[in-house]
């Protein structure tokens, strides 16, 4: 069994800093939708018990860690009075299984003050509160995968090929695989390019906080990725530019970023196949809550 720790952090008012960097982030991810708004409480139609309604985006999150037969407590940390409002906590299975922690700061930081709150317990699964797509048997594969190499690894990263993607990639308008020799699965499969496979990275990690040496990395490369801070775009650059020259070329392996990644952190990292391809699809852009209604069949129930 393992601990949960939801990610549902971020502003609900906007500020000077967000609108500078919506327009820088605009040209890449077209996240502009998403401003001065508290994402884990954007509503998207679904199914849940067999009532089928519009409802926060976390709540299909929670719901699927409250039927892991692999989870035994859960962590929210985020803005805990909008969510004790916004959600549904009448619900008895979110009452017993969940506690909620007020939001501190970063990513980072908000991380590591859940995972105090969740006892310091070792390996832990942290999973954002924006993929409602995210199952229960996703989450349980996911653990399951990871559970054999617990002693050798402190932190888990899972990756969905195109594979397993594709299907989706018109209505979502997936473009950002990274293209890669995969020498770590050594997997084939027949959407290659000369040689390489293309992934896409889930919303979800397995790790153990205590293990990694440099974790201050997370924020600087969550602002470099994001364009938050160009200075630190082109720290990152510097840093990992070996491995940048070698994917312009088309030789970077899979086995080079996870070295890197480990090199980094100062940990022991380790990238898992998995083929849950609806965990790595969320809610970022205008229009996602209606491919994700989509997806999963949601129709909006008509009144007479």
């Amino acid at each position: 069994m393992i601990k949960a720790v939801v990610l549902a952090g971020g502003k609900s008012k906007a500020t000077l800093d967000d609108l500078l960097n919506r327009i820088i982030e605009y040209p890449f991810y077209h996240e502009w939708y998403l401003f001065g708004k508290y994402k884990p409480l954007i509503k998207v139609g679904g199914e849940i018990d067999g009532i089928k309604k519009r409802r926060p985006v976390i709540e299909y999150t929670l719901h699927s860690l409250t039927a892991s037969r692999n989870v035994d407590g859960i962590i929210v940390v985020g803005d805990k009075e909008k969510l004790e409002r916004g959600l549904d906590i009448s619900l008895k299975t979110y009452a017993e299984k969940c506690r909620f922690v007020q939001q501190v700061g970063t990513l980072k930081q908000n991380a590591y003050h859940a995972y105090n709150a969740a006892g310091r317990a070792g390996h832990t699964l942290f999973i954002t509160a924006d993929a409602p797509l995210s199952t229960r048997q996703g989450i349980d594969n996911f653990i399951n995968a990871c559970e054999k190499d617990s002693g050798n690894y402190d932190l888990f990263y899972p990756i969905i090929s195109r594979k397993h993607l594709h299907k989706y990639e018109k209505l979502y308008k997936l473009r950002a695989y990274f293209w890669v020799t995969d020498d770590i699965t050594n997997n084939k499969d027949e959407f290659m390019i000369k040689g390489m496979r293309g992934f896409r990275i889930s919303n979800m990690v397995i790790a153990n906080p205590e293990k990694i040496q440099n974790p201050e990395f997370m924020d600087f490369a969550y602002s470099a990725r994001k364009l938050r801070n160009p200075l630190n775009a082109c720290k990152l650059g510097l840093l990992c530019w070996r491995e940048i020259f070698k994917y312009a070329k088309g030789k970077l392996k899979l086995s080079d970023i996870q070295e890197k990644v480990s090199q980094v952190l100062g940990t022991r990292f380790k990238f898992v196949e998995i083929e849950d391809a609806l965990s790595s699809l969320d809610v970022d852009a205008e229009g996602d809550e209606k491919n994700i209604e989509q997806i999963n069949g949601f129709k909006e129930p008509q009144s007479f």
